[in-house]
């Protein structure tokens, strides 16, 4: 059911002033209570935003089932709210105190020679990641390597976030691909991928008509993107993730190139394709299910049967 348009309107004005207040607070606080606010901006919402609270809960519960207290689902779903509150603001912290060096020494790579091995075949390299830890934080920190790298980004519907949010990015040289409109997404990333770039996608969220895959032992439909790209163009799939292992130090972890045997039927590649990197997303939420975006509606486009 469709929002009606007033309700549509404030929801996106509130969402607006909690964001730009929240940042015109950031710019004013003393960088060591920075820490703290975030964690205590993240509390805020899970305490006031009940129905992202009720959808995180319920989500978790789907996934892990019986296996979990009450109590532990709580505890995981507001812990969730303080990642996410965290790493928004940990991008503001950086565009306006962090130098180079110091994102260097706060954010490890592991594994680089994995996406370096797989830049050598000279067709591309499709970066394989999801909502997960500090994404955004991976982006600036593997944007300082020497290769190109850019992530596909679907922007806000609001415009004034987007342009802000455009302006942070520039600040930290961060490339991108806008995902709207796709024909020119899908123009622009498969042009990038020819010049022997790295595109990041973010496959984690649900898809209309996408291909239906198993998450958590249940049906989901995911993008079909990544698998598309790499059939039509040969550029092999590099799963990244990053991983917060303290309060500012996050630590990147590059796989190898995924090796999948294809039989040469299309639709079945991409089904094996897809279901290999949504095993690989569901790793990672398993092992640190506070670090993934649970408040996203993974299971919105599943069938019903």
């Amino acid at each position: 059911m469709k929002r009606n348009p007033l309700r549509r309107k404030l929801d996106r004005l509130a969402g607006r002033f909690f964001l730009f207040t929240s940042f015109a607070i950031i710019r004013i606080l003393p960088e060591r209570l920075f820490y703290h606010f975030a964690l205590a901006l993240g509390a805020l919402a899970y305490y006031i935003l009940n129905k992202h609270r009720r959808l995180v809960v319920d989500n978790l519960k789907r996934a892990f089932g019986n296996s979990k207290t009450e109590a532990e689902y709580q505890r995981i779903a507001k812990e969730v709210f303080r990642q996410i509150a965290l790493g928004g603001c940990e991008t503001v912290i950086t565009v306006l105190y962090k130098r180079k060096e110091q994102i260097k020494s706060e954010i490890k790579v592991e594994g680089l020679e994995n996406l370096q091995k797989a830049l050598k075949k000279g067709k591309g390299v499709i970066a394989l990641s999801a909502h997960f830890g500090s994404f955004t934080q991976m982006c600036i920190r593997l944007s300082q390597e020497d290769f190109s790298f850019k992530t596909v980004i679907r922007d806000p519907d609001d415009k004034m976030v987007t342009e802000s949010f455009v302006k942070l990015r520039k600040r930290l040289n961060v490339e991108f691909i806008s995902a709207r409109p796709r024909n020119v997404c899908v123009k622009n990333s498969l042009k990038y991928l020819h010049q022997n770039g790295v595109l990041c996608l973010m496959a984690d969220q649900s898809k209309s008509g996408g291909i239906l895959v198993k998450f958590f032992g249940q049906l989901v439909a995911t993008v079909a993107g990544p698998a598309v790209m790499t059939l039509r163009t040969g550029a092999p799939i590099v799963p990244i993730f990053i991983i917060r292992e303290g309060k500012a130090s996050h630590k990147i972890v590059i796989h190898p190139a995924l090796e999948i045997p294809l039989i040469g039927d299309n639709d079945k590649d991409i089904f094996k394709i897809s279901q290999k990197f949504t095993n690989i997303i569901e790793d990672y939420a398993r092992r640190y299910p506070e670090q993934w975006w649970w408040v996203h509606q993974r299971w919105k486009h599943a069938p019903k049967n």
